[in-house]
């Protein structure tokens, strides 16, 4: 993107901002590259009147051009280390994580590094979710210590991950 500016022309269709090439429109230039394309031209007035298709890539492309400098979302999975026994279920909860200039649109809940080789992994009841059971493996032959993840979305396409790890301990 090139330069985005804040303009108060009533011109502007939009008011908040517009793409500094010796015209006013959309900070993308709706990635249509070729210059007939995006205006119709008039006599006499030459390119002024942006095409139909140009516009609606316009304003399909305005949000990108409102966060140039897109921050990653922070995932919080909850405390950094969990001691459970086997056959437990408790609860995750990644609700305090939060995306600093958008929003968070989608949570995947997922397994990390296998801390201990040969240990089995728990079980997530709803991988898609701010919260979601955890169920701790059963018939452990030793205590178990493996890293879980919580990767969070925005809405722009950024991602944050935060990991727990989570100690099973045998009966």
């Amino acid at each position: 993107l090139d330069e985005c500016k804040v303009t108060d022309d009533p011109d502007e269709k939009t008011s908040k901002a517009s793409f500094n090439s010796g015209y006013n429109h959309g900070c993308s230039d709706a990635k249509i590259s070729d210059p007939s394309k995006r205006y119709i031209n008039q006599t006499g007035k030459g390119p002024s009147y942006h095409t139909s298709n140009f516009m609606n890539g316009y304003y399909d492309g305005f949000g990108d051009c409102l966060k140039p400098g897109n921050k990653n979302p922070v995932a919080d999975a909850g405390p950094d280390k969990i001691e459970l026994f086997e056959g437990q279920t408790i609860t995750l909860d990644a609700r305090n994580s939060y995306d600093p200039d958008g929003k968070i649109v989608k949570y995947e809940w997922r397994n990390g590094v296998n801390a201990d080789p040969g240990c089995p992994y728990g079980k997530f009841t709803n991988k898609n979710s701010p919260t979601t059971q955890f169920v701790t493996p059963t018939s452990l032959t030793k205590d178990c210590s493996n890293w879980y993840e919580v990767v969070v979305t925005d809405n722009y396409g950024k991602r944050g991950v935060d990991a727990i790890l989570i100690t099973v301990k045998q009966l």
